[in-house]
């Protein structure tokens, strides 16, 4: 009889181990699904993600070329993407995101567009249509030059509020220092600045004294004269609508018994020795890039 009764209760306990057994596998089964439905679903949602990033570089490679092909045609780029259609796009596009695209103008012309990456950031996606190379310039400290010395540098570059999206606004210095002699205060350090291609907004001396512009060559606010006689001076130029092919024109007025280099920028562009006959002329191009790397 107790043989019997053991028999049953080790048949019992066997059953009952057997079957938490099977619930623990169970656990265990579902949580190894989930977590393989997880990474199935972080890949899943990674290729999504990328086959829309792919879709993104797309739609910005033929926003790009449209506005290439409008300004073949225009002489300019657009100031919006929705003046391509429907000649250079068959649809005003947007991202998988549903933003919208632009253009950005300025050094770098560019196609624009922001994706989301959470709720609170945005990663921008750009591609250059064009750059204009209107760089400000590396300044050179003309103090470090033992003689004579002229530098002209562009310290800013933006682009101009209007319509015409390829002109530019620029700020200019001029700088320069001499050795005063009684020759040259007989005749001070008098040069002449004149632009082509741009028109002259403003200019003033290192006191912030404005300087008269005049329309030099029959063009309004095209340029100025300018005398002084203090060892070192400056003065700040500010040049309005200028395009790529805008440049500036330096005539220097003055006996050079000392000689006398020039700078644009970093680099020397003239150099002129002892009792150069004046005028000393002087023409660079404004969207010259000047910068060293």
């Amino acid at each position: 009889m107790n043989n019997a009764c053991n028999i049953k209760k080790s048949a019992y306990n066997h059953f009952a181990f057997k079957k938490a057994f099977s619930i623990i596998e169970m656990v265990i089964a579902i949580a190894v699904i989930g977590i393989l439905t997880i990474f199935v679903l972080i890949y899943y949602v990674g290729i999504l993600r990328d086959a829309e990033i792919i879709k993104t570089k797309e739609l910005l490679d033929q926003v790009r070329d449209a506005c290439r092909r409008y300004y073949s045609d225009q002489g300019f780029y657009p100031t919006e993407v929705r003046h391509l259609y429907p000649k250079y796009l068959t649809r005003i596009p947007k991202t998988p995101w549903n933003t919208d695209f632009s253009i950005n103008f300025g050094e770098v012309t560019e196609v624009v567009c922001f994706i989301p990456l959470d709720g609170r950031q945005k990663r921008k996606m750009s591609l250059t249509i064009d750059t204009i190379g209107f760089a400000p310039d590396n300044y050179y400290d003309i103090s470090k030059d033992a003689k004579a010395a002229f530098s002209f540098t562009k310290t800013a570059v933006t682009a101009a509020s209007t319509n015409e999206t390829q002109l530019f606004n620029v700020e200019l210095k001029i700088e320069f220092k001499s050795a005063i002699t009684d020759k040259t205060l007989d005749h001070g350090a008098d040069f002449r600045f004149q632009v082509a291609g741009a028109e002259i907004d403003g200019a003033v001396s290192q006191e912030a004294v404005p300087i008269e512009i005049s329309s030099l060559g029959g063009l309004e606010k095209s340029g100025f004269e300018y005398s002084s006689q203090k060892p070192f001076d400056k003065i700040t130029v500010n040049l309005k609508n200028c395009k790529r092919t805008s440049g500036f024109t330096f005539q220097l007025y003055r006996p050079l018994d000392e000689g006398i280099s020039m700078y644009y920028g970093q680099r020397k562009v003239l150099l002129s020795g002892a009792n150069s006959a004046p005028p000393i002329s002087l023409t660079r191009s404004i969207g010259e890039s000047t910068k060293r790397k």
